[in-house]
């Protein structure tokens, strides 16, 4: 099964960071149908998030929540981090017995792989903010051609 909580907690996030600069107020509720998922999985996402001060809960009337930094200051490596809590992308299969030099070999040579491409990945997603993205999305096309407004 593919892992989501990145790609869920990264629109979490991006949207939280819209609605700040629009000034509509967000809450797990309201994040959850944007998302078309349930509350409580969304508020999941947000314990490590809000943790970390990268969201920050606010009380009153109209509570919700904002983001806790600026975007700018905010990497998509971070993000990933807490949520899938240094989940490895894979991993090589234990309890073979080296019945061959492949079979010997395997397990550390895939280990080896996932930890280059771990390190590339990560790399990558430390060099981009939420704010990069948010810039990024308001010049991508939309699927349908329409331009995003919020």
């Amino acid at each position: 099964m593919i892992d989501t909580r990145f790609s869920t907690a990264l629109h979490v996030v991006i949207r939280i960071a819209l609605n700040d600069v629009e000034n509509v107020r967000s809450t797990s509720s309201s994040l959850s149908e944007t998302l078309n998922t349930n509350p409580s999985f969304v508020r999941k996402l947000l314990s490590p998030l809000i943790a970390a001060s990268i969201v920050s809960p606010f009380k009153g009337n109209n509570g919700g929540l904002r983001l806790g930094r600026p975007p700018a200051s905010i990497s998509l490596g971070e993000i990933y981090r807490l949520v899938t809590n240094d989940k490895a992308v894979w991993s090589a299969r234990e309890g073979v017995s080296g019945q061959c030099k492949l079979t010997e070999r395997i397990a550390l040579f895939s280990q080896d792989l996932c930890s280059k491409a771990e390190q590339t990945l990560m790399d990558m997603l430390d060099d981009i903010s939420v704010q990069d993205s948010v810039d990024e999305l308001h010049v991508r096309p939309t699927a349908s051609g329409v331009e995003i407004t919020n």
